[in-house]
């Protein structure tokens, strides 16, 4: 993985093979911090893009996933995960 999926500018892995999607997304790196993949100078980028995005489009087992690696590794006081929980829009939990 830290081969071929790594991308080592962005601090984050990406969503296949760098070569064919240089693409870094929320689910990923919800994926990669819950299984302490990243590497511990990365962890920090890779929470804040996950807890800036949210739960939206991230069904339920991608949810408890979210969710556990934004607790896992606590960027914050709890705001990230309640913000999460409590957004009302269209994609939310609410």
């Amino acid at each position: 993985m830290m081969a071929q999926m790594w991308n080592a500018s962005a601090g984050m892995f990406c969503d296949g093979t760098c070569a064919d999607t240089p693409h870094t997304g929320v689910t990923t790196n919800a994926f990669t911090l819950f299984n302490d993949l990243v590497p511990p100078d990365s962890i920090q980028g890779a929470w804040e893009q996950a807890a800036k995005y949210g739960l939206e489009g991230t069904g339920d087992y991608g949810a408890f996933i979210y969710l556990a690696a934004l607790n896992k590794y606590a960027g914050d006081d709890g705001s990230a995960t309640l913000h999460a929980l409590t957004k009302c829009d269209r994609s939310s939990w609410w």
